[in-house]
């Protein structure tokens, strides 16, 4: 009777205090349970409502029952209700809406016990369910429900599972007294003695703290010689005592760990409304405005909830390994847990067992995180380098042209043709010959020659091709001998050619610097182009028409088989050395000369290059000192005289004879030798 009494005089205190308050429209949508949040019964065996952490209202549990004995949070987050009555627990989500009824006969005709009242959870999610009355087991359901067996007959108003995962601390409210089980082993029911133990008058409330003591709510009309919530060491001394002024002398009902274990609560009789301490100090932290006993807090501390990250031992590959490109490494981890909730996910950046990436070089990261029931994560990382594959196989050189042993005449146009390939895996750097494949190689004068490629790959592995060619001159023959060649075999003509556009000196060619007076530079090199329109000829000897102004200068003149590169913007002409079929060095070949036809200046051939029919050939001169001005290959103009230059001091532009200029005695003449 005083256990019922005791109960019903608590309910009339909360229910004395005014009617909870949480009206939710249907369609309004609740976020979800949040660490912190506290269900709070209406009494011992209440209504439940949803509070948030700081005690604000969220809406009714709607259980279909009204004597909810026990509430608890498994460790996935559901909420489960059990009803004394009923005999059943129900779950509900995450949105504090009923799923259903997970255990629908707590006790039933195979397995009588007494009413259903607390209830607590194992790391991997097993219900443990008390039962009040004498004859009433513990009894363990898996986490869909299932009935798994009885693990202690023993009342048990309020029970919790130690850290071991086997140990049941059990409350006998009617004795005051507490008992323990192993039921790993299946050990016998143990009396657990405590300062006071057996003087209690139904207490009700327990939970064990992080150290191993635990909290019992002592009862109104206890006989014991501390009053409020205590607070048994485990060698079962009286720690500690928490209560507040205007609840001496009174009873305290419920137990609700905070989520770390520091802090409780528990409700005081008298008042009605539920007390936050701190554990250490037996501070009062808050009082909730809305009366009711906490009997869950989200997230809150359970001694069997498994807190410890899982471990993972990496094997492959390890910290600082340096593998190649393309070989294969196998990923070897394991992942394991001692927490009691069982892992849930094991996996690295490859599968275990599977190759790790080795597809390209640079430094790379393989991780491992390894997840347990109870959500806690444990991780093992390592860095490792791939480099290139080690490459020791010199690269091939395919030298085609010229070939060993070839023989060319003087002048003859001949291109290198040579290919470089690597097979090694680290591809061709360079490959480089005496010139550029499909460059001209050097017929420019007789002897025996060398050329070489050489090419490297990427591991710096070289390999170098040589070929020795002879190039054979032709025998000098000049128009101007006479006595050793038919005069009527020698053309001389007049050629309509070609000019590059005029070019002004460039501050860093290698020509001499040439300015007027006003600062403007003036051409310092011009190239012009002829054709060849009959057969194939030797050159003998070129006639230059030049004239200059103020200057006595070396000028340097070049036979080009190819256009020089350049343009008019300033930049050099600059003629390729491997087109070069004759070079001539004009020294001082005037001082000054003005007028209409200027000084013809007559170079001769040594070396006779081959002129080949339709093939079109440049002339390229350039001055190697100052000048004053210089008009190349003369052209017709308005002479004023030297006063009238002297004035204007500026370069005149270049005009480039043509035939119809022929008159004159200003244009091109070439002769050649058939």
């Amino acid at each position: 009777m005083g256990n019922c009494f005791r109960r019903w005089r608590l309910s009339l205190a909360i229910l004395g205090l005014g009617t909870l308050i949480a009206v939710v429209p249907a369609s309004a949508v609740v976020p979800g349970f949040q660490t912190g949040d506290l269900i709070v019964s209406s009494g011992v065996y209440g209504s439940l409502q949803w509070l948030r952490a700081d005690g604000s209202v969220v809406k009714p549990l709607v259980t279909g029952f009204d004597d909810a004995s026990g509430a608890e949070f498994d460790p996935s987050g559901r909420l489960w209700v059990v009803s004394i009555g009923e005999n059943k627990a129900v779950t509900f989500d995450d949105a504090g809406d009923l799923t259903g009824t997970i255990v629908p006969e707590i006790h039933d005709s195979a397995n009588p016990g007494g009413s259903p009242t607390d209830i607590s959870f194992d790391a991997v999610g097993n219900a443990y369910i008390g039962a009040y009355e004498y004859e009433g087991p513990v009894t363990k359901f898996g986490p869909d429900g299932t009935r798994l067996g009885e693990q202690a007959q023993s009342e048990a108003d309020h029970l919790d599972l130690a850290s071991d995962q086997c140990t049941i601390y059990m409350l006998f409210a009617n004795g005051g007294q507490v008992y323990s089980k192993n039921t790993c082993t299946n050990g016998p029911i143990q009396l657990v003695p405590f300062v006071g133990y057996g003087t209690y008058d139904e207490p009700n409330g327990f939970r064990l703290l992080p150290d191993g003591s635990w909290l019992i709510a002592e009862p109104y009309d206890s006989i014991a010689l501390a009053e409020g919530v205590l607070r048994v060491a485990t060698d079962g001394s009286l720690a500690q005592s928490y209560t507040t002024p205007e609840c001496a002398g009174d009873g305290w009902t419920g137990v609700a760990l905070g989520t770390d274990g520091t802090t409780f609560w528990s409700t005081c009789d008298t008042t009605g409304f539920a007390v936050e301490f701190d554990v250490a100090t037996g501070a009062v932290l808050r009082t909730l405005s809305t009366p009711g006993i906490v009997v869950a807090v989200k997230g809150g501390f359970r001694a069997a909830q498994d807190r410890t990250a899982p471990t993972v031992s990496l094997t492959s590959p390890t910290q600082g390994a340096s593998y190649t490109v393309g070989q294969s490494i196998t990923a070897t981890y394991t992942c394991s847990d001692t927490g009691g909730s069982l892992l849930t996910d094991c996996s690295g950046t490859a599968p275990n067992g599977q190759p790790i990436d080795t597809s390209s070089t640079g430094s790379k990261t393989f991780a491992v995180t390894a997840t347990d029931g109870a959500g806690n994560t444990g991780s093992a990382s390592v860095t490792y380098q791939v480099n290139a594959q080690q490459d020791t196989t010199p690269p091939a050189i395919n030298l085609v042209t010229p070939a060993q042993g070839a023989r060319y005449k003087l002048y003859q146009q001949v291109f290198a043709n040579f290919t470089c390939a690597d097979t090694g895996g680290s591809m061709i750097a360079s490959c480089v010959g005496t010139v550029a494949s499909g460059k001209r190689i050097d017929t420019l004068s007789a002897g025996t020659k060398t050329f070489t490629v050489t090419a490297t790959d990427g591991a710096g592995n070289t390999t170098t091709s040589t070929r020795t060619y002879r190039v054979t001159a032709t025998p000098a023959k000049s128009c101007a001998d006479a006595s050793r060649i038919r005069v009527s075999r020698c053309t001389t003509r007049v050629v309509e050619f070609d000019s590059m556009p005029d070019h002004d000196y460039y501050p860093n060619s290698s020509a001499a610097t040439a300015t007027h007076s006003n600062g403007t530079p003036v051409d310092q090199d011009q190239a012009v182009g002829f054709p060849i329109t009959q057969q194939n000829v030797l050159l003998d000897s070129l006639d230059l028409p030049l004239w200059h102004l103020n200057g006595v200068n070396k000028l340097d003149v070049k036979l080009l088989a190819e256009a020089p590169t350049g343009s008019s913007n300033g930049q050099p002409y600059r003629p390729d050395d491997t087109v070069v079929l004759e070079s001539w060095q004009l020294n001082d070949i005037v001082s000054s000369a003005l007028g209409e036809t200027g000084n013809i200046v007559h170079i001769a051939s040594v070396k006779h290059p081959k002129l080949l029919a339709g093939k079109r050939y440049w002339v390229y001169i350039s001055a190697t000192e100052p000048v004053a001005y210089i008009g190349w290959l003369g052209g017709p103009f308005d002479y004023h005289g030297p006063s009238w230059w002297a004035e204007r001091n500026f370069a005149y532009p270049n005009w480039i004879t043509t035939q119809s200029d022929t008159q004159s005695g200003r244009a091109l003449r070439v002769t050649t030798l058939r």
